[in-house]
């Protein structure tokens, strides 16, 4: 090979690397992930927060039909208000609200018995949803440690070409079998049940993305949009707390 024939070769290798850079830095930005100089890729912290408590909270209607889980249950059954947090466990905001903002409103509200959260599933795409029907067959007392575990390894798992894989290795840390776990991913009821709610989400409460929460206190429902930082979640919650 001529020597004008190595440069034009190593010239198309540079150049596909560099679009295939370009390609995974959009790609990472676009699901909430920053890749460093050094090679590393990090979760970017949520830029989405909503701060201004007085256009934070949206009614719904008391006409609108819901059909929502009832648990498991952060917190204790007899709360006055409890909280549906719709999250996609592929969301990188959703991981920062459930990893940095819920551990701090938990010993105050939670603790406290005026809170109740329950977690939703609102799975954004097919990785979401598989990751979404495992938690849904876990033992109950793995529960919430599962999705905890989903949240903090969340780029392993999202950025895996083998998914599936790495999410059922997850389920068998938590008390499943890989055949247990398998069987759940084929389940067609459980996916139907999952989808049902996502779509009442998006039918009746006007969900258009993740993190989203329906605050229900008595006969009142109002829906928070977005991820409000600490401060103005820890806000809401203690009016809500006082009011009527």
């Amino acid at each position: 090979m001529k020597f004008e024939g190595i440069i034009s070769k190593i010239s198309q290798i540079a150049a596909g690397i560099i679009i295939y850079m370009l390609c995974a830095g959009f790609y990472l930005s676009a699901k909430g992930f920053q890749m460093l100089p050094d090679g590393n890729i990090v979760l970017v912290k949520s830029a989405q927060a909503q701060t201004d408590i007085n256009s934070l909270a949206s009614p719904v209607a008391s006409n609108v039909a819901l059909s929502l889980p009832e648990g498991p249950i952060l917190g204790s059954v007899s709360a006055p208000i409890t909280v549906y947090e719709f999250s996609s466990l592929n969301c990188s905001h959703c991981a920062d609200f459930h990893t940095s903002i819920l551990p701090l409103l938990k010993p105050e509200f939670i603790d406290s018995g005026n809170v109740k959260f329950i977690f939703t599933h609102f799975p954004l795409d097919r990785k979401a949803m598989k990751a979404a029907m495992l938690t849904e067959c876990v033992p109950e007392e793995n529960y919430g440690h599962f999705i905890s575990t989903l949240f903090k390894k969340q780029r392993e798992w999202m950025l895996s070409r083998n998914t599936e894989d790495v999410l059922i290795r997850y389920a068998m840390l938590n008390g499943m079998t890989e055949a247990q776990a398998k069987e759940c991913l084929t389940n067609d009821d459980l996916a139907k049940d999952l989808l049902e709610i996502r779509q009442q989400g998006l039918d009746r409460l006007d969900i258009k993305g993740t993190p989203a929460f329906l605050v229900v206190k008595g006969s009142q429902r109002e829906m928070l949009y977005g991820a409000p930082d600490y401060k103005t979640f820890k806000t809401y919650l203690q009016t809500k707390i006082l009011s009527k």
